[in-house]
């Protein structure tokens, strides 16, 4: 079984403007995350959409992992 994936490491002490540069970058459709990612991303998300070079476009999924059930 073939399929088209590419891993990005994103870590936590890279900014937003790197994290936004990186997206924009790798084209990167999904993220999978922890659930204290999951604000951060989504404000970069929302801070793009509104100016004319949106470095997040291609950004549609956040996968979120490690959820505890208490």
């Amino acid at each position: 079984m073939f399929q088209r994936v590419t891993t990005v490491a994103f870590y936590d002490t890279l900014g937003p403007e790197a994290t936004k540069y990186c997206v924009d970058q790798t084209q990167v459709t999904t993220i999978a995350c922890t659930i204290d990612c999951v604000t951060k991303l989504a404000q970069l998300k929302k801070d793009e959409a509104g100016t004319g070079v949106d470095k997040m476009r291609t950004l549609d999924n956040i996968i979120v992992f490690g959820l505890d059930n208490e």
